[in-house]
Order: structure tokens, then C-alpha cells, then sequence
């Protein structure tokens, strides 16, 4: 796949995204690479002025570089032979958002359940990808576009908002932590009557475990991102982040 520089600032443009560009428009680009490891016919990204160094590109050429503006001094000292710069004040969005569009070979336009997964619920909404050897819960709601890939566990009652995502291994839904000491000195385990409510976009990292809540809600806000290997205990709200 060759994919020309003119291409990538049209897509920029009709994404109403702004920038800046420096340097030859002859060039093409088949993939990318990352700033320690610059392979010839690729885009990378600069973060700022502290990680540039112009040796980097002397024994390559047809490199895109998405930077920001605090390089601009450092580049025009240069010659363009076979370099692009995109400058702008957000390049980590920019380079993101062309890898994206460019080379995002996981497009799934339509619902898809694996056979190997247990799913006891019927409200799912459009667009939703259930991985290999996954359990989905009696009245468990998927809202549309959300992807839950394997071995994940979600349990009766959660809700899931739409756009999210939901990596391998992730348990939703379980009981808490919650005991109390009786009469006799035992741990007797607290019921656990609430559910998880999760909002949209929201991503949720591998083997990341969100328990319900005791009477009320455990709640995941929208756009929200939790990592891999977390804990969410019962009763948790994090708020939506903005």
C-alpha cells in the first residue's frame, strides 16, 4: 500500500484538523515506525524539541514526521530531501489520528458473536463484536458498536454503554470484597444486590475486574479508560470525564 503525503493532508483538511506542512510533497509512505527504530517509507511522530535530533533521518528517506512547533527551528536547517513535516500543536493526536484512518485493519461494520461464547442476553445493540470463549449474562444490555473480546465475563444485570471496549479477560459484575463478623466471631460473606452501569466510550484494559455493588450501583462514567490489571471495587462512581 503506497499512500502519498498529499493523501494524508487531504484526509487532515477534511478532518477540519489544523497544521502546518514543511518540506517535499513527492513523498510516499507504506507504514510507520517509531523515532528509535526509523525505517525509510514511513510517518512517525515527535513529541517535542527535547526527542528531535536530525541525525535520526540521515540514513533513510520518504519519511512523514508529525512534530510540534517548537521544532520548527531545528528543521529549517535542513534539507527536505525526502522528509515531510507536519507541525502542529498537538502531534500525538495527529499521528494517532492518521494511523487510524490509514492503517486500522480492525473494521468491524457488523455484529458479530462467536459460537464458542455463552451469551444469555438478547439486548444487544447494533455493530457489537463478542469475542471467543466469552460469558454475557442473563439481562446484560450492549449498547451499539461495542466490542468485547475473549475470555471476558460479564455478569447478570451490567449495563454497557455504546462505543466501548472491552478487552480479553475482563470480569464485570462479580460480588465484592464485603464481610462481616457475626455473633461468633465468623466472616459472613455481604450480599451483593447492585450492578455495574458503564457509559459510553468507555475502555476497559485486560484482565481488569469491576465488582457490583452492595444495594446501589457501581458506576463506570463515559470516556472514562482503566487499564490493565485493575481492581474497581463495589460501589465506586468515577465520574465521566469531560
Amino acid at each position: 500500500m503506497e499512500i502519498k503525503v498529499k493523501q494524508v493532508l487531504k484526509y487532515l483538511r477534511d478532518s477540519n484538523l489544523t497544521y502546518d506542512y514543511y518540506g517535499k510533497l513527492d513523498i510516499y509512505i507504506n507504514g510507520y515506525s517509531s523515532l528509535n527504530n526509523l525505517q525509510s517509507n514511513s510517518i512517525t511522530w515527535v513529541k517535542n524539541k527535547t526527542y528531535y535530533n536530525d541525525k535520526l533521518f540521515f540514513d533513510v528517506n520518504n519519511i512523514l514526521v508529525v512534530a510540534k512547533s517548537d521544532i520548527l527551528d531545528e528543521i529549517k536547517k535542513i534539507d527536505y530531501k525526502g522528509i515531510g513535516f507536519i507541525i502542529c500543536n498537538d502531534p500525538k493526536q495527529i499521528f494517532f489520528t492518521i494511523l487510524s484512518n490509514f492503517f486500522n485493519k480492525e473494521k468491524r461494520l457488523e455484529t458479530f458473536i462467536s459460537p464458542t461464547s455463552v451469551v444469555e442476553t438478547d439486548k444487544i445493540g447494533q455493530n457489537v463484536y463478542i469475542g471467543h470463549n466469552s460469558y454475557i449474562g442473563k439481562n446484560v444490555v450492549i449498547g451499539d458498536n461495542t466490542v468485547i473480546e475473549n475470555n471476558a465475563s460479564i455478569y447478570e444485570n451490567t449495563v454497557i454503554g455504546k462505543n466501548t471496549i472491552i478487552h480479553s479477560g475482563a470480569v464485570i459484575g462479580k460480588d465484592g470484597f464485603g464481610y462481616f463478623k457475626n455473633s461468633e466471631g465468623k466472616n459472613i460473606k455481604v450480599p451483593h444486590y447492585g450492578k455495574v452501569i458503564i457509559g459510553e466510550s468507555v475502555e476497559i484494559g485486560a484482565n481488569t475486574c469491576i465488582d457490583k455493588g452492595t444495594l446501589g450501583d457501581t458506576v463506570i462514567g463515559s470516556n472514562v479508560k482503566i487499564s490493565s490489571l485493575c481492581h474497581i471495587a463495589y460501589n465506586l462512581n468515577i465520574q465521566e470525564i469531560a
